[in-house]
């Protein structure tokens, strides 16, 4: 997960996580740092990737447990449903950025 810094009096996000992520990648296009709202949404997004990529250290992939992947699902839908809020963020694009990051772990999001 990222630190929150202050650098010329604005706020930003230092990745700190052993490597790089989608959700990362996709949110530099299009976002920076404006509140703790989009702080704490963005780093939720975040930590879904980590769980997922993390899972696959277990030797499968979260979306072939039965019992770990309707939780990931959940999570991934509601944090869908939280990018219709208040923010400033492309609900587009970190649609796509959920649905992929759950794709890579074997969950199909309909």
């Amino acid at each position: 997960m990222g630190i929150l810094e202050t650098k010329s009096g604005e706020l930003y996000e230092r990745n700190t996580l052993p490597f790089e992520t989608v959700a990362i990648d996709n949110q530099k296009k299009f976002m920076t740092t404006q509140s703790p709202l989009e702080a704490g949404l963005r780093m939720m997004i975040q930590g879904l990737e980590q769980y997922v990529k993390g899972y696959e250290k277990t030797g499968c992939k979260v979306g072939e447990d039965g019992y770990s992947k309707q939780y990931v699902v959940d999570i991934a839908y509601s944090l869908i449903y939280l990018l219709s809020g208040p923010g400033k963020f492309d609900g587009g694009t970190l649609d796509s950025t959920i649905r992929e990051i759950c794709k890579a772990g074997g969950i199909e999001l309909v």
